[in-house]
């Protein structure tokens, strides 16, 4: 009887730990991973992309003298950087589709992780009420578990986004970003999970020593 109830408890315990997981403690648990930061002003949409540096490498042959670096001679190679852009992300303002400026490329370190950055540029002729997020890359290609971590904002409000393969589009409005049903969490809601994941983790060690205890008294017991 005593070792089916403590099977239950570890079981429930190990499932409460992982809807309480922050997406931040999983991102590289599962395929890659890359980050979207997005801002709406007026008549632009500036997005910058980060992914991996070595698996975008080995998808988009940009470093061509294969060094395993990326030259200022090889980001100079616009034409290649934007069509790959256009070809994985649409960006959508009012249902407009926008086409691609890249403004920028380098490759830096975010939580000791090396990754290559684009920035990109949409301009549209009137100002942005609504847009979409159509968010394509690598899934069904290179890497159906990608996630891609993105934060848009706008007005002066923030959200936050997961693309995955099973929802890689991104909706909203200006003056009240939509699109939570659109699989999003916002930063609250990420917050909430990671206060959940620590008392989670707290409960479960508390509970596993008076369990330990318990054992070691029925043993003495006997």
């Amino acid at each position: 009887m005593y070792s089916r109830f403590l099977a239950a408890f570890l079981l429930l315990a190990v499932l409460l730990l992982l809807y309480a997981m922050p997406p931040s403690l999983y991102a590289h648990s599962f395929g890659t991973a890359g980050y979207s930061e997005i801002s709406i002003s007026g008549r632009t949409i500036d997005y910058e992309l980060l992914l991996d540096h070595d698996q975008l490498l080995a998808y988009l042959p940009i470093d061509q003298d294969g060094n395993g670096t990326v030259d200022k001679k090889e980001w100079d190679n616009t034409t290649m950087i934007q069509e790959f852009m256009a070809d994985h992300i649409t960006v959508s303002a009012d249902g407009i589709q926008g086409k691609p400026e890249l403004t920028g490329a380098s490759e830096v370190k975010r939580n000791e992780q090396s990754l290559i950055r684009f920035a990109y540029r949409y301009t549209f002729d009137q100002p942005v009420r609504s847009y979409e997020v159509d968010y394509r890359l690598y899934f069904n290609e290179f890497d159906n578990d990608h996630k891609n971590f993105a934060a848009v904002k706008a007005s002066g409000t923030s959200k936050d986004k997961i693309f995955s393969k099973g929802s890689s589009v991104l909706q909203g409005t200006i003056n009240g970003i939509s699109g939570e049903a659109q699989g999003g969490h916002s930063e609250r809601e990420s917050g909430n999970r990671a206060f959940l994941w620590i008392a989670a983790s707290v409960f479960v060690l508390a509970a596993g020593a008076w369990f330990i205890r318990l054992a070691g008294h029925k043993q003495l017991m006997r």
